[in-house]
């Protein structure tokens, strides 16, 4: 993890979501509002402690995918926020399922059975090609997960919290 990122961004995402002002975010982070501006406008970088802090203060997904990929330095997805993206559950669904089924598909073409270090050049290139395609599901999963927190009023995160107990005594988690 990242000590510091920019997240002006996503903090332009809470307030707008939050009805937050600088005012109010700055005495929730312990800030003053001339630093919540200057991050806010990407002048100053944000610290990973003040990062911590402010997604367990808030329960907002996107604040949170946003700092997440930031402080990740890209491993975690980021906010789908362009132009061909519409915001509504069912056309994310919609695209979720597309998604998934480009990654079946690209499985299929892969030899798992091979051994990485066999695999001929244009093997190689199936794989990053379902490795791609499987980040593109991965991207509009977390993305409709999101959506239906905002639609349901249901939380990730206490969902996560929640499902934790179930995926130890799986033997999934230690």
């Amino acid at each position: 993890m990242k000590k510091s990122a920019n997240v002006g961004n996503a903090i332009r995402v809470l307030e707008k979501d939050e009805e937050l002002t600088n005012d109010q975010l700055a005495f929730d982070l312990n800030l003053s509002p001339q630093m919540i501006s200057h991050m806010k406008n990407d002048r100053r970088v944000m610290q990973q402690d003040i990062a911590r802090d402010s997604v367990a203060m808030y329960d907002n997904p996107r604040y949170t995918m946003e700092i997440l990929h930031e402080f990740s330095d890209g491993f975690a997805v980021p906010m789908m926020d362009g132009k061909a993206v519409d915001w509504h559950r069912l056309s994310l669904l919609a695209m979720l399922k597309k998604q998934f089924e480009e990654a079946l598909e690209a499985l299929k073409e892969v030899d798992f059975t091979k051994p990485p270090q066999a695999m001929e050049k244009h093997e190689r290139e199936l794989m990053v090609r379902a490795f791609d395609e499987i980040l593109d599901a991965r991207l509009s999963l977390e993305n409709w997960l999101i959506q239906l927190q905002e639609d349901y009023n249901i939380s990730i995160k206490k969902r996560m919290k929640a499902m934790t107990p179930r995926w130890k005594a799986r033997g999934w988690l230690q």
